[in-house]
């Protein structure tokens, strides 16, 4: 819907810590069924001009990454914080200690209906098209997503944006 302009984004204020501890609630039953702990790092209170329902969209969607691929005793950290380079003016880091994603795959997890393991099936694995969102709820949005990873180390995802005010 967004890729054929259906998708009417209303862009206002938006308390970017008040979406991310309204996403992390709602991704907590997930994450207590899986036996993964939600952390937060350093969290500040920050303003960015985006639409809300897409912003939580997209986290909700790198959350349940987190703790889909993430072992029952991991952990999945959020962090929000001013970003240290202009021009973008806030980070949010999601961090887990899942698998890690091998590096000849980071640059394709967000093409539509990719996966990593292309063994897995729409119910173990999803239809691949939660980091393909992300990629461009970002993209309306002015931002960007970083990824690191280290196979069997874990995964972080750094999102950047590029207005802020705060509070």
């Amino acid at each position: 819907r967004m890729e054929a302009g259906r998708i009417h984004p209303r862009f206002n204020g938006v308390d970017l810590d008040g979406v991310l501890l309204e996403t992390c609630e709602e991704i907590g039953l997930l994450a207590r069924e899986k036996s993964v702990a939600l952390q937060f790092g350093a969290f500040v209170p920050v303003v960015v001009y985006g639409d809300e329902g897409l912003l939580k969209r997209l986290f909700f969607n790198i959350l349940a990454n987190a703790v889909q691929y993430t072992a029952p005793g991991g952990e999945v950290t959020i962090s929000l914080v001013e970003a240290p380079d202009p021009p973008a003016t806030a980070l949010v880091a999601i961090s887990d200690n899942g698998p890690g994603i091998p590096a000849e795959f980071i640059t394709r997890i967000f093409d539509r209906f990719y996966r990593v393991d292309a063994s897995r099936s729409h119910a173990t694995g999803g239809a691949g098209l939660g980091l393909a969102i992300v990629k461009k709820i970002l993209e309306l949005h002015g931002g960007e997503v970083r990824v690191e990873s280290e196979p069997g180390q874990g995964t972080v995802f750094f999102v950047y944006f590029p207005e802020i005010h705060n509070n």
